[in-house]
């Protein structure tokens, strides 16, 4: 079975040296390294970013993307590059390295870690010591 692979570094605090997972890229999904992505690791759905893609045989079935979190990809070839080199230079894992280098509000963002409403303005509701209807 030929299928386009991506190379994906999670955002999952998964230790060990330079490790990535590799993803079916679905037919509907343009992606490119440096991509922010969505990829499903075991029961939950993480962030990861997309560090090369490949067109290898695989002989088993793999997960796919789940979607992109940003249409552009957010790191360029050489970023990507100096995040391999911080990795190994630094002992630290490749996911590390890539996301010190993902703006942080996207990074946020990407993990679920934004509120819900705007500004608090439907949850000031729930904050209020009123009675409902009796302000």
């Amino acid at each position: 079975m030929t299928a386009r692979t991506a190379e994906i570094a999670v955002f999952a605090g998964l230790r060990g040296p330079a490790r990535t997972f590799t993803y079916a890229v679905p037919a509907d999904i343009e992606v490119a390294p440096g991509h922010l992505v969505h990829v499903a690791l075991g029961a939950r759905a993480v962030p990861g970013v997309v560090i090369s893609l490949d067109g290898a045989v695989v002989d088993r079935a793999l997960k796919p993307i789940e979607r992109l979190a940003h249409p552009l990809p957010l790191l360029r070839p050489h970023q990507l590059a100096l995040a391999s080199w911080i990795a190994e230079r630094y002992r630290c894992s490749l996911a590390d390295a890539v996301r010190a280098m993902v703006p942080p509000a996207l990074a946020a963002r990407a993990r679920g870690g934004r509120l819900a409403t705007a500004r608090g303005e439907r949850s000031e509701a729930l904050f209020s010591i009123a009675p409902a209807g009796a302000e």
